[in-house]
């Protein structure tokens, strides 16, 4: 995300670069915190 952020000063690839951020950002968050509070709310209460 880093890497894109000097891009977005950049009037032809500014959406490009706001795209690739707003992605990462959208995908590690899904990795990191919506895939595992899924699985816990589903598989974390079947305690044996």
């Amino acid at each position: 995300m880093l890497a894109a952020w000097p891009i977005t000063l950049d009037p032809i690839f500014s959406g490009l670069a706001w795209a690739l951020i707003f992605g990462l950002f959208v995908s590690t968050d899904f990795t990191l915190v919506v895939i595992p509070a899924v699985y816990y709310m589903v598989y974390g209460r079947r305690a044996t």
